[in-house]
């Protein structure tokens, strides 16, 4: 089966990054969450995206920055979205999405055509393509045209 990523915004894994790194890089994540009023199921969106990026390592309810997580926390904008961008595109699905983009006439598909890609990886695949489009939109991997819901290869 193929690995999905969990439904975050781009903005929440960036701020909970940086919150990490205001501990230390290192913190019991029920904590982290209790600290800023949050229940943990809603901070664990974050924390997994943050994994599948290889931001963070957990361990035993905790969690801790990479030394490449660290890099992240250190760059500019676009460094960010260059370390984004490679770590997405070590990702199973984003592969999968990009050869399907590089296949298609014009690099250009209806972002419908992913479905049956995210179908490999949640019951709910409509629920996951706009997580999938933002991610990829930020890393500069594609571009979206909302007038026309296509996605379109770079």
């Amino acid at each position: 089966m193929v690995t999905s990523i969990p439904r975050c915004a781009v903005s929440e894994m960036i701020g909970f990054l940086e919150i990490l790194n205001d501990y230390n890089g290192a913190e019991d994540i029920a904590r982290l969450a209790g600290d800023y009023g949050m229940e943990i199921d809603e901070i664990l969106p974050a924390v997994e995206m943050a994994e599948a990026l290889k931001f963070v390592t957990i361990s035993e309810g905790n969690v801790y920055l990479t030394d490449y997580g660290k890099k992240f926390i250190k760059t500019n904008i676009e460094e960010r979205k260059d370390l984004i961008r490679q770590s997405l595109s070590e990702m199973l699905v984003f592969k999968m999405v990009m050869n399907t983009i590089n296949k298609a006439p014009d690099r250009r598909i209806a972002s419908s055509d992913l479905i049956p890609i995210l179908q490999l990886v949640s019951k709910h695949p409509e629920k996951h393509l706009r997580t999938i489009i933002n991610w990829g939109r930020y890393a500069q991997l594609f571009k979206y045209e909302s007038t026309t819901d296509e996605i379109i290869g770079i």
